[in-house]
């Protein structure tokens, strides 16, 4: 078994995917409704991945509990696909 298949990187990605999707269409959300929203995540994994946002300066803490997408993560960038090696 690999690394990748341990680590379960497809579902890692398709949450990350999810919450960043939530917080792109609010103006400001809190953790537990992008929970809900996102697809019945867990809160702890929304809060864990919000704060990993937030050190890398891609969303805000607007108020306490209530969240938003900074413009650094609104940024519409054109993205090239590279093929990964499986």
């Amino acid at each position: 078994m690999s690394s990748n298949d341990r680590r379960h990187w497809r579902e890692r990605a398709r949450v990350l995917a999810s919450i960043v999707a939530v917080l792109l269409e609010s103006d400001r959300i809190a953790v537990c409704d992008v929970a809900h929203t996102a697809g019945e995540i867990p809160e702890a994994v929304v809060a864990r991945v919000i704060r990993r946002l937030a050190l890398r300066g891609l969303v805000q803490n607007v108020s306490q509990g209530w969240w938003r997408a900074t413009a650094a993560l609104r940024c519409d960038l054109p993205l090239i696909r590279c093929p990964v090696a499986l």
